[in-house]
Order: structure tokens, then C-alpha cells, then sequence
């Protein structure tokens, strides 16, 4: 933390702009350094992909993204491992061979969970496209995580999928917004449990039509209207 204060202090005097990822991440930058900071969400380019059908026995859930402890994925792996029959998770995780041993210890014989090959970020959305629901479910231990907006959101939304999350702020305002998924009432693993438990294919459906309407919005195109804007004021 002190080389990162050391850095901001030394470098947001010089900038002309600053851009940081969610609203609130925002005004925290703004309280602290009284500068103004504008929000540039990590948003793919539109993908003109269609929705998947869903087989009520076998719902297809994904996590992607980097493998580490913070992000939590041994809660979302407990999670999976505790729905009923009709739903499989799997993990495609960007982690040392160190950490993918230890998650592949921790699965032991687990048939609810599955660790896959990472793939190229141009390939993520197609290969997300496959699944059925988007699950991200990261406790808040420290104030990024509270107030993330990661980029596998987005995502899960070009992909046309339902979004899984838990009570995280900035993600519940834009899954609240579209109505393109479902949010656990609380940061305990078994309220995400109960809540995937109680969904059924129309309800999932539903929720990736939504994603669907989003993704014409939710897309670099229109998030880099903001960003021209600035840099021509700039120029």
C-alpha cells in the first residue's frame, strides 16, 4: 500500500485525465486526491451472438478469470458442489501451476466442478456463449473487491448469459438495471445456494434474453463515446 500511495501522489498531479473503472472507486479517488476522475467501464466490443437454449437437466454454469485466493474461488467451488443435480460448474482460470494444483487438491473427486483451459481473451465470449449462467460470487475483504466492476461482468452479458452475483454494489446496479440475472441476499455462500437452487430454465431464459437486450448497450462502442469526447477536449 505505501508504494501505491507513493505512486498516485507522485503521478495524478501530472495527469491530464483520470479514468478508473466504477463509480465508486471514483469518488474515492476524488475525496482523497480532489481531483476529478471520470468512469470508463471494462466493456468488450459488441458481439453479435444469439441465445443459447437451456436443457432443464443440465445447466451449464462458468467462472473465468484469474485464479487467486481473494477472488474466491474454494467459495464458489463449496457453492457448486452444494446445488442439486441439474447444474455444473466449470472454471477457466488464468494461475500459476501452483494454485491450479492446490484448487485441483481441494476438488478432490468432485463430478460438480471442473477446471478447463484457459483461452485467449479474443476467444472468452465465444467460448462463454456455450454456457448458461455467469457466476461470480466474491466476498468483500477489501475495498476494490467491495466496489468491482471486473470485466468478466460485461462478458457474461456479450455472451447472452444469466449473471450469478452476490451483493457487490456496482454489479447489483447493472444487473438490477437489465433485470439480466440474479443476486444472492447476502455474502454468505449459502444464500447463493438457495437462490440458484430455487431457479428453473424459464427464469434463466428469461434472464439471458435480458443480457441479450443489454449487450446492445453494455459495449465498447457506446462506452468509448465518453473517452473521444475527453481526449478531443484534450487534444
Amino acid at each position: 500500500a505505501p508504494i501505491r500511495v507513493a505512486i498516485l501522489n507522485f503521478c495524478f498531479p501530472k495527469c491530464d485525465h483520470i479514468f478508473t473503472v466504477s463509480e465508486s472507486i471514483a469518488k474515492a479517488y476524488e475525496r482523497k486526491y480532489c481531483k476529478k476522475i471520470s468512469v470508463l467501464r471494462n466493456i468488450p466490443t459488441y458481439r453479435d451472438f444469439k441465445v443459447k437454449k437451456i436443457d432443464p437437466e443440465r445447466i451449464n454454469i462458468v467462472h473465468h478469470g484469474i485464479g487467486y485466493k481473494t477472488r474466491g474461488i474454494k467459495d464458489m467451488i463449496d457453492i457448486a458442489n452444494s446445488l442439486d443435480e441439474r447444474f455444473h460448474l466449470d472454471l477457466y482460470l488464468v494461475a500459476t501451476d501452483r494454485y491450479i494444483d492446490e484448487i485441483n487438491l481441494y476438488l478432490g473427486n468432485s463430478k460438480k466442478v471442473s477446471i478447463r483451459q484457459a483461452v485467449s481473451y479474443e476467444k472468452i465470449i465465444g467460448m462463454l456463449n456455450n454456457y448458461d449462467i455467469g457466476l461470480f460470487f466474491v466476498k468483500p475483504i477489501t475495498f476494490n473487491l467491495l466496489n468491482c466492476l471486473p470485466n468478466k461482468l460485461f462478458e457474461f452479458i456479450q455472451a447472452r448469459l444469466a449473471v450469478a452475483i452476490g451483493p457487490s454494489p456496482e454489479m447489483a446496479k447493472i444487473v438490477k438495471r437489465y433485470n439480466c440475472g440474479f443476486i444472492s441476499n447476502s455474502f454468505d455462500k449459502e444464500s447463493m445456494i438457495n437462490l440458484l437452487n430455487n431457479l428453473d430454465s424459464n427464469k434463466i431464459i428469461n434472464a439471458k434474453i435480458k443480457s441479450d437486450l443489454a449487450a446492445n448497450q453494455l459495449c465498447f462502442e457506446n462506452e468509448s463515446k465518453n473517452l473521444i469526447k475527453i481526449l478531443n477536449k484534450n487534444d
